[in-house]
């Protein structure tokens, strides 16, 4: 059903995710350290795993495409 290239190209798109994700957080957070001043700017761990989240919604959403396009072009065989 799933191979080894489909599991791959979903990994790297939850790869750029995860990258898109936290570089989202980081430029939220330096936008907020220029206009508010603040003393230091922080990356929580919590940063991190909202992009981890980020990551598995990416791969999530792939492997769910590529299953709906496997289920349609099965059906589309059969019929």
């Amino acid at each position: 059903m799933f191979n080894r290239h489909s599991i791959l190209v979903a990994i790297k798109h939850g790869i750029i995710g995860f990258i898109v994700f936290l570089s989202i957080i980081i430029i939220a957070k330096f936008l907020n350290h220029l206009i508010f001043s603040g003393e230091k700017l922080v990356i929580d761990s919590g940063d991190i795993l909202l992009s981890f989240l980020g990551f598995f919604y990416v791969v999530f959403v792939r492997t769910v495409e590529e299953f709906s396009h496997l289920k349609s072009n099965k059906l589309e065989n059969r019929g």
